[in-house]
């Protein structure tokens, strides 16, 4: 049943794609004027740079394909397992796309990820920022008016990227600060193994620096409470863990013999995090590396949030007075479908997403305000290939999903998404 509504929504989406086709060329043909529903920017595209790790072998190249759909101009720094062809190679160049190389990690270091390319994965925005500083340092003709970032997105190979959102939730934060940003963590506690908690529950993090803690309604049954964090430590964390969350000694969970049946502390990789140069900038560089390919963890976004703590630097939630909906406590990456309690069902929160974007389109009352707040305020979509049939349908459907967020964008004057400061491109002809 599932599945065939699934098809009807794909078939849906192809419909309302031909519909809004020239709505959306007309407001594209207008990207240089304002309108009144948009909002004043001091985050624009190129101040963001989007990093992921993938496999060349299993030709998962689909997914760096589909994500030109919305990264609109924004550049990617993609770290593969093997050199890429000269087509490829050359194809990337056109669209802004630089391939690092890190192969697979020793079988005998691997025995407790799930995946050979977990390492690689963790090091996707390490390797990124080393790229990255290195052109400034030593800019080629096609780099030497590339200004420095400010944010990396670091998601899976097949994570979406909600751009309108993106901007909107960084408006307020200070990318000086060293922030890690999300709030789609898993975690369970000590003598939990089997159960995976997400935010709601209280994981130890951050409020970000700036915010209006009057906003913030705590749950007095949960577990953490997250103090405002400038920046977020492990030290402000412990200090804050009045109910022994963390154990005895406030160690970071997760590092057991075993992490697959140990407690669990992570950002979700699928869900998205978002990196500040300020954060990659203090990191010592060759201490990340270091841990990321010697340290064991169920995935390579587990890996990768154990090196930061290491490091000193835990997870800050996102700043909700920033954005339209002033929700004390709403859900910005990869948000749940609220379907028959499948809030963490990947399907549910496709199906659900695609849904209300549909709605919303064909001027449904079934999207009201709220429904079409959530919709400007959510900032990623793990889509989840495994879950689909193969890998160009998974492509697919992340294109499809793009295309009919602009066109919910379209809807609403918000295209500014697709200007760029200044007048820079990072996007080559």
């Amino acid at each position: 049943m599932r599945e065939q509504s699934f098809r009807l929504v794909l078939l849906a989406v192809a419909l309302k794609l031909a519909a809004a086709e020239d709505l959306v060329e007309t407001l594209l043909s207008q990207r240089g004027t304002v309108t009144a529903g948009e909002v004043s920017r001091n985050v624009f595209l190129s101040d963001l740079v989007v990093a992921f790790g993938t496999t060349i072998a299993e030709d998962r190249v689909h997914f760096v394909r589909a994500s030109r759909s919305w990264r609109k101009g924004t550049s990617a720094v993609i770290t593969v397992n093997e050199a890429v062809s000269a087509s490829v190679a050359a194809e990337a160049q056109r669209h802004d796309e630089t391939y690092l190389v890190h192969p697979d990690r020793d079988p005998e270091m691997g025995r407790f990820s799930q995946f050979p390319g977990d390492a690689r994965a963790a090091l996707a925005p390490i390797l990124a920022h080393q790229h990255l500083r290195a052109e400034l340092a030593h800019p080629t003709s096609r780099e030497q008016r590339r200004p420095g970032y400010k944010w990396i997105l670091f998601g899976d190979d097949d994570t979406l990227w909600f751009m309108e959102g993106v901007l909107q939730l960084l408006q307020t934060f200070d990318h000086n600060l060293p922030y890690v940003i999300t709030d789609e963590i898993f975690w369970h506690t000590w003598g939990e193994a089997a159960a995976e908690r997400f935010h709601e529950d209280g994981p130890p993090c951050c409020l970000p620096c700036q915010f209006n803690s009057s906003a913030y309604q705590a749950d007095p049954a949960a577990l953490f409470t997250p103090p405002i964090g400038c920046p977020c430590t492990p030290e402000l964390i412990c200090k804050a863990d009045r109910r022994n969350t963390l154990h005895e000694a406030c160690a970071f969970p997760g590092v057991m013999e075993d992490p697959r049946t140990g407690p669990l502390y992570s950002v979700d990789g699928g869900a998205g995090v978002i990196l500040s140069a300020g954060l990659m900038h203090a990191l010592d560089q060759q201490a990340m590396q270091d841990c990321i390919t010697t340290s064991h963890g169920s995935a390579g976004d587990h890996i990768l949030t154990y090196c930061l703590w290491q490091q000193g630097y835990a997870i800050t939630l996102p700043n909700t007075a920033a954005m339209p909906s002033k929700a004390a406590q709403a859900h910005f990456f990869s948000p749940r479908a609220d379907t028959n309690g499948q809030t963490h069902n990947t399907e549910a929160k496709r199906l659900d997403i695609m849904t209300r974007l549909l709605w919303s389109a064909e001027g449904s009352p079934r999207c009201d305000a709220a429904c079409e707040a959530s919709l400007l305020r959510m900032v990623s979509l793990h889509v989840r290939s495994r879950g689909l049939r193969n890998l160009p349908a998974a492509a697919l459907l992340i294109r499809s999903i793009s295309e009919l967020y602009d066109t919910f964008l379209a809807g609403h004057g918000r295209m500014l998404h697709r200007q760029l400061d200044s007048g820079f491109s990072r996007q080559q002809p």
